[in-house]
């Protein structure tokens, strides 16, 4: 046959053929085509954690324990109680998000913006009770960690950040220090101006059955060696933002409560809480 004839038949083929599309999810291209992202809306029946080959997959989060976006591992023994204020205005019970359900009753909780959401906003008439809880008796190591923004510099006194009364408690003190009690245990109290006002800080007390240690921002600022073990005779159970059983409100923010049955160390206060410490 002719060249020109060879020519004809193929275009008329080719106009004979279609291209069947209705196998291809939306947003995919052809072979070898280059423009045009993937829809990844979550209307096209693709994942929205789907990643293509040989990509990392951007929408794993860490474990929870080491994540600041989802602090309360409710799986982990070691978190006995975990409190993200998340709670509705007006609520006369905070939540706590541990596996041992140690929910505070409060009387005049307030809320204001947190670090991370909302927060609890500590004032002169709040009162919070965390009830008596063998949870709560935790005798060889404790740690007790969160966010604060205090209102004023304190002069004079102490503002409770937790209490459980006669066997230990976190305390914001006289000049903007940091006390840590133990009953049984050491004891440990900061320079005076470690916190600062109208600030947000992460300050965090560990105890590791040798030695008690203070924290601000991931950053040691005082520690005192000491053993023993905390008494568990306390009957007044537990306060957040004041002393236990009443008193020595906390004035200001509080955000992400987490207290703990063993002594963190330093890289795990920074990893959970989405510090960056050197």
């Amino acid at each position: 046959m002719a060249r020109s004839g060879l020519l004809v038949l193929a275009c008329l083929s080719l106009a004979a053929c279609s291209f069947d599309t209705s196998n291809l999810y939306q947003g995919e291209s052809a072979p070898g085509a280059t423009d045009g992202a993937p829809d990844i809306t979550g209307d096209s029946g693709v994942s929205q954690t789907d990643a293509a080959p040989g990509t990392p997959d951007s929408g794993t989060l860490p474990d929870a324990s080491e994540s600041p976006n989802d602090p309360c591992d409710a799986t982990s023994p070691d978190l006995i109680v975990c409190m993200q204020f998340e709670d509705t205005p007006g609520s006369t019970t905070l939540l706590d998000e541990s596996q041992y359900g140690n929910n505070a009753v409060v009387s005049n909780a307030a809320f204001a913006a947190g670090h991370d959401g909302q927060a609890l906003q500590g004032r002169s008439d709040f009162s919070s009770l965390l009830a008596k809880s063998a949870s709560l008796d935790t005798e060889n190591q404790l740690t007790i960690e969160m966010w604060i923004n205090p209102d004023q510099d304190i002069d004079g006194g102490r503002w409770g950040l937790f209490d459980n009364n006669g066997q230990y408690g976190f305390f914001l003190g006289d000049g903007n220090e940091l006390r840590c009690s133990t009953s049984g245990g050491p004891n440990v109290t900061s320079p005076e101006g470690v916190v600062t006002a109208l600030q947000w800080q992460h300050v965090a007390c560990t105890y590791d059955g040798s030695s008690i240690v203070l924290y601000v921002n991931g950053t040691e600022v005082a520690s005192a060696n000491g053993t023993g073990s905390m008494s568990t005779d306390g009957n007044d159970g537990a306060a957040l933002a004041q002393d236990s059983p009443d008193g020595d409100e906390f004035l200001g923010r509080m955000d992400t409560l987490r207290v703990w049955n063993v002594g963190r160390s330093r890289a795990e206060l920074c990893a959970g809480a989405g510090l960056s410490c050197p």
